[in-house]
């Protein structure tokens, strides 16, 4: 109904004072047009010049949320255009393993049509709806049971902790799911176990996963030399950025947490209840746009103590 909806006469024929007035809607940008590419760009694609200038400019429409730096638009893919979709794919798209591809009718082009905001929102949208499906699904199954028994208690909830959660040890991911379960919020890990990068890993996911040796507990708090590789990686001086990590790698330091899967590293986002939970049973700190917890270097229990729990608001 585009001609009633114009305003004009229903006569089914495109074109004059039809078109007119639509193409007039695009052109000011009240109707945004989606770019297409032709085959897939990245990791493996056919990376045709044209089609790579798309995807990189739609991904420096991301470079602030997903935290890497702007792409230069020169149709070449390398380790930062690969490294910007693999961002994207993780921080705006949830994917717990990116394949750092955009491919023709994927879900990543999408995301990337939509622009970071409507990406969030689309998103948010989404786990919101999942979310109150599964407490109607909770609600009509347990609802009956419940009044037979004259219970009028909650019914609990299932927990949602999801991301990069292999090899997580098992109290830890106890914890998390306990604390999921009780405000019946979802628990995104963004960095779960993780043994200590090889310089390879490092040059290869600088600016995706190892967010500039951020995510590198060897790395973490010699902030000069991340600055010096940073300028290497920049300048693709791969030969002396391998050989100054793989000096600094080779250093014995102390043992990592991450490393035995009894450290995780939540985004600053997550729910401050959940935060404010979790602090009472794990050690936490800010670290950038992340919030880390770990147990301290002690034992964690095997179940929560009910006056641990009574501090959950």
């Amino acid at each position: 109904m585009a001609e009633a909806n114009a305003g004009l006469a229903v006569n089914g024929v495109w074109g004059g004072p039809l078109a007119a007035p639509l193409n007039r809607q695009v052109h000011s940008g009240r109707i945004a047009m989606a770019k297409k590419i032709s085959s897939s760009v990245g990791k493996g694609g056919k990376n045709k010049p044209a089609d790579t200038q798309t995807v990189q400019q739609l991904l420096n429409d991301f470079s602030k949320k997903c935290g890497f730096k702007k792409l230069d638009v020169d149709g070449l893919v390398g380790p930062k255009t690969n490294a910007a979709i693999g961002a994207v794919q993780k921080k705006a798209i949830g994917m717990a393993k990116a394949d750092c591809r955009v491919d023709p009718r994927g879900k990543t082009l999408a995301t990337l049509n939509l622009g970071p905001k409507k990406a969030a929102a689309a998103e948010k949208k989404k786990n919101d709806k999942e979310q109150a499906d599964q407490q109607q699904a909770q609600a009509a199954a347990s609802g009956k049971k419940g009044d037979a028994a004259g219970d009028k208690k909650k019914p609990p909830t299932r927990p949602q902790v999801k991301g990069d959660i292999r090899g997580i040890d098992k109290r830890l991911l106890g914890i998390l799911e306990a604390v999921s379960s009780h405000y019946n919020k979802p628990i995104v890990v963004q960095l779960g176990r993780a043994m200590p990068a090889s310089a390879e890993t490092l040059w290869e996911h600088w600016t995706g996963r190892m967010k500039r040796g951020n995510a590198e507990p060897t790395l973490k708090s010699d902030s000069k030399l991340r600055d010096e590789l940073d300028t290497m990686y920049e300048r693709l001086q791969k030969d002396q950025f391998m050989a100054a990590a793989s000096k600094k790698l080779g250093k014995p330091g102390k043992p990592d947490l991450h490393a035995s899967g009894r450290a995780i590293d939540l985004p600053k986002s997550t729910d401050n209840r959940v935060l404010a939970a979790l602090a009472t049973m794990l050690k936490g700190k800010k670290e950038g746009d992340v919030v880390h917890f770990d147990d301290g270097g002690k034992s964690l229990p095997k179940s929560i103590p009910e006056e641990v729990k009574k501090k959950w608001k």
